[in-house]
């Protein structure tokens, strides 16, 4: 195989596993946004817990972010991170 039929078969295998990375990269961004639109079910969660959010200042949504994150609860996650961009906090 000649040098420049080796480089042009590079060439396609690169070309082919960016569009695989991209097209990767897409569907995770997909799957993120709609994730980030679920709002929790506040009737699984003691009753003021969507309150308590609300009105918490960054060091108290912190904390909260942390308690949802011990659970693995993803939903709240997303709600608590969306309302720390909100306020600004990160």
């Amino acid at each position: 195989m000649s040098y420049d039929k080796l480089k042009v078969n590079c060439a396609i295998l690169l070309y082919f596993n960016m569009k695989k990375l991209l097209l990767l990269f897409v569907v995770v961004l997909i799957f993120r946004c709609g994730a980030s639109s679920k709002r929790p079910d506040w009737s699984k969660y003691e009753p003021g817990l969507k309150e308590r959010i609300d009105n918490s200042n960054c060091s108290q949504l912190q904390y909260e972010l942390y308690n949802a994150d011990e659970n693995s609860d993803t939903r709240l996650i997303s709600y608590i991170d969306d309302i720390q961009k909100a306020k600004k906090c990160i």
